[in-house]
């Protein structure tokens, strides 16, 4: 990479190349727009964002340009601007604000090319409730549902009927901190939200992967600083949770990706010892929802925690970024050094 970052947000390009935006390398944000090109397997920096930012949202339109929205700067600011970033011309335009500043939201594409974004968090309001849309060819935000409770670092998945499935998070309410089990259906073309199945356990910074079968698999994530390792399967025929077996090692802030094979690489987060020290883990392993095991997989070159993981169109994982403790210095690194996880012999290279 030119400039490894975690908290950044990765995509695979309709063309066949991976883009990173943004990021954060322990700066308190990043700037660039960086591409990755199979093909010569090099990086490359192809412009920058106005500001420095990390935690926001980013999202290829269908018109080949990129949204970028919110997040948060250098300046500790929670940011309402968007921007519209074409990759010809290497730069970045002004979009509409959001309705309201957040951080930490989470997004996904419309079936009719509308962004929806959800949550997150504000100076002004905390865990924000809010929801809202961007129409990139009326260039105009409009607002949502609202959630019950305002929410944070949970996921939102686009599921194959064209609806949004968003899970848990982490949200205060009496002014007491709480980790969220509820989920919920939001509808685009009703623009309502509706409760479904609870999860058996709440839990932030877990991920959420649409499987071959129209489920949804919701692997780890932490609750009460303590990272988990079980596994649950949302059916939308149903809409609701079942057990769906244990990673091998618990974690959080990590990745999990569907292979063409259908099973699930499951990469790095934060785990903890026996002592129950934290762990910046290397480890990955394979989910199988099949059979709902789990296997051992050889470790990545290098611990990786809040990074991304994006399958390229030859079936192949690139491991992006992320950052870890060095165990010599006690000091932070960001690594900039990427590696591919190969399908065929289920090794990093």
């Amino acid at each position: 990479m030119i400039a490894g970052t975690s908290q950044h947000i990765s995509m695979l390009l309709s063309d066949g190349r991976v883009l990173v935006t943004g990021g954060d390398r322990g700066n308190g944000g990043d700037d660039t727009v960086q591409v990755y090109d199979p093909k010569t397997n090099i990086w490359s920096l192809v412009g920058h964002l106005p500001t420095p930012v990390f935690v926001h949202a980013a999202q290829e339109l269908k018109d080949g340009r990129i949204y970028v929205a919110g997040g948060f700067n250098r300046d500790k600011k929670f940011l309402d601007e968007a921007w519209i970033f074409d990759l010809e011309q290497h730069q970045a335009v002004a979009a509409p604000r959001l309705t309201e500043a957040r951080d930490n939201e989470r997004f996904a594409m419309l079936r009719d090319g509308r962004i929806f974004m959800l949550g997150g968090d504000s100076n002004e309001n905390g865990y924000i409730k809010t929801s809202e849309y961007f129409d990139p060819v009326a260039m105009k935000n409009t607002r949502g549902p609202d959630f019950p409770i305002g929410r944070s670092m949970g996921t939102a998945t686009r599921l194959n009927d064209g609806t949004v499935l968003v899970v848990g998070g982490i949200a205060t309410e009496d002014g007491k901190l709480q980790y969220l089990d509820a989920a919920y259906v939001m509808d685009p073309e009703t623009n309502t939200l509706q409760a479904v199945g609870r999860l058996a356990t709440a839990r932030k910074q877990d991920t959420a992967t649409l499987l071959k079968n129209g489920k949804v698999l919701v692997i780890g994530g932490v609750k009460d600083d303590m990272p988990l390792k079980t596994i649950e399967v949302y059916d939308p025929e149903t809409r609701k949770f079942t057990p769906g077996g244990e990673l091998l090692t618990a974690r959080y802030g990590h990745t999990a990706t569907l292979l063409d094979s259908g099973k699930v690489l499951v990469t790095g987060g934060m785990g903890r010892d026996d002592a129950g020290n934290a762990v910046f883990e290397s480890a990955a392993e394979l989910y199988d929802p099949k059979t709902g095991k789990t296997e051992a997989l050889p470790p990545m070159h290098f611990p990786r925690v809040l990074h991304s993981a994006v399958k390229m169109q030859n079936g192949n994982v690139l491991m992006i970024g992320g950052y870890y403790r060095d165990p010599q210095t006690g000091t932070y690194v960001y690594p900039d050094k990427t590696e591919i996880f190969s399908a065929g012999d289920m090794t990093f290279r």
